[in-house]
């Protein structure tokens, strides 16, 4: 007889992680697909329905969770606006429930991962502490006396769409200029690195590796690329000052970095750090600790797991 278990599942702007857990709050089954959002709502819906459909080979599954890039209403599921999937009032928990046959819950995909980290990983047993997501865009989410905070309308810690320039490296997908992941992203640190190269010449490293992203630019830098050196500095200023301003906004104890970004953190977290130190106001007092994900790429996915588990699985064995 297989064990109670809950599916979670984390759309990303590029691919989908989809996971299996259970009790022990390990990962019992993962697959990951490209998300393809270009290709419109339903196609994107016919992924999930089959990640649904390959996870239920691997435990009693009992509901779903599902981490959105943006605002959602927890309870129904309505998704207002996803700008960096291009959907518009979509009612994805309507159309889940009635394909799938099981009970379906929705969290902000970083509010996700949040929680992931919050049960059993950087976050745990923390009273106060901030998760940023450094992907293709950025989201954030934050623990406030030992509970995730989602706000009155999913929107809270939606810090990729703070103000907080003139101008981004690009047009942020929202419609406003300045947007905090236009300058911090895994496509900002790309599209500066386009823009440089196309006003100060070439870069060894990228012009043996075209067409290159952010991976690249950051083995590059650890590599001792000048121009990559130089271009992931400028990124890991602009992420600082979001560091300071979070810290004003919160006092957390940790602030922890997750998303794809963070798989380099070994090498950019300490620069971070001396960055963070000399931006901070108010030095005599105490820094939030910086760490990097524990549960790696897969937070997101664990986190709409874990809720799912406990909102579904867990009544179904009281």
């Amino acid at each position: 007889m297989k064990a109670k278990a809950a599916i979670g599942i984390d759309i990303g702007g590029t691919t989908m992680d989809a996971v299996v857990v259970g009790r022990s709050k390990r990962v019992l089954w993962h697959e990951r697909v490209k998300t393809e959002a270009e290709q419109g709502y339903s196609a994107v819906k016919g992924k999930i329905l089959e990640l649904i459909q390959s996870a239920r080979e691997h435990g009693d599954i009992t509901g779903v969770g599902i981490g959105v890039p943006g605002p959602v209403d927890p309870i129904s599921g309505k998704v207002s606006e996803v700008v960096n999937l291009g959907w518009t009032s979509v009612d994805l928990a309507k159309d889940l429930k009635k394909a799938a046959g099981l009970n379906v819950l929705f969290m902000n995909d970083a509010s996700a991962a949040t929680y992931g980290e919050h049960v059993a990983g950087a976050l745990k047993s923390v009273d106060r502490g901030i998760l940023i997501t450094l992907g293709t865009g950025v989201g954030g989410g934050v623990i406030l006396g030992g509970k995730l905070y989602e706000g009155q309308n999913g929107l809270a810690m939606e810090i990729g769409h703070m103000t907080v320039s003139d101008k981004g490296m690009y047009r942020c997908a929202c419609g406003r200029s300045g947007c905090f992941e236009t300058l911090t992203s895994a496509t900002a640190l790309v599209a500066d690195a386009h823009n440089r190269l196309a006003a100060q010449g070439s870069s060894g490293w990228l012009d043996a590796r075209v067409p290159f992203d952010a991976k690249i630019i950051l083995d590059g830098a650890q590599s001792g690329d000048s121009f990559c050196e130089t271009v992931v500095h400028d990124w890991l200023q602009r992420l600082a000052v979001g560091v300071h301003n979070l810290r004003m906004l919160y006092d957390p104890e940790v602030i922890v970095f997750g998303g794809g970004l963070s798989g380099a953190g070994n090498y950019w977290l300490p620069l971070l750090e001396d960055m963070a130190v000399h931006h901070a106001n108010f030095k005599a007092l105490s820094q939030p600790r910086l760490e990097i994900a524990q549960l790696g790429s897969l937070a997101g996915a664990c986190g709409a797991g874990f809720k799912a588990y406990r909102t579904f699985a867990k009544t179904a064995e009281d």
